[in-house]
C-alpha cells in the first residue's frame, strides 16, 4: 500500500520501493500508449493513403466528366450542323423538284401542240 504525502501530486510515494514500483506502473502505461500511438499512426497513414486514391479517382472522374461534356457540346454542334446542311438539301431538292415538274408542264405543252399540229394536217 502507498503512502502519500500532502502535496498536489496524488501517488507521491513515500519510499523507494513505492517509486520504483510507480516507475513501473508509469514505464508500462507508457509502453501502453506508444502502442496505442503506433496504432494510431498507422490507422492515420491508411486513411491518408485512401485519401490519397479517393482524391485522385475524383480528379481522374472530374476530368472524364470534362472531357465527355467538351465531346457532348462538339456533337451537339455537329448535330445542328448536320441539321442545317439536311434543310439546305432539303430545299435544294425541292426547288430542283418543281424545276423539274415546270419542265415537265411545259414539255407536255409542246407535245400537246404537237398533236394538235399533227391532227390538223
Amino acid at each position: 500500500q502507498m503512502s502519500t504525502c500532502s502535496c498536489a501530486f496524488p501517488h507521491h510515494p513515500s519510499s523507494i520501493a513505492e517509486a520504483e514500483a510507480l516507475n513501473r506502473f508509469v514505464l508500462a502505461e507508457n509502453k501502453v500508449l506508444q502502442a496505442q500511438n503506433s496504432n494510431l499512426q498507422a490507422e492515420n497513414q491508411a486513411l491518408h493513403d485512401q485519401l490519397v486514391q479517393v482524391r485522385s479517382k475524383l480528379l481522374e472522374a472530374i476530368a472524364a466528366r470534362s472531357r465527355a461534356d467538351s465531346e457532348c457540346k462538339a456533337l451537339r454542334a455537329n448535330i445542328l450542323a448536320m441539321e442545317r446542311k439536311n434543310e439546305t438539301i432539303q430545299l435544294d431538292a425541292e426547288e430542283y423538284v418543281s424545276q423539274l415538274e415546270q419542265r415537265l408542264q411545259a414539255a407536255e405543252k409542246r407535245a400537246a401542240l404537237v398533236v394538235t399540229v399533227e391532227a390538223s394536217r
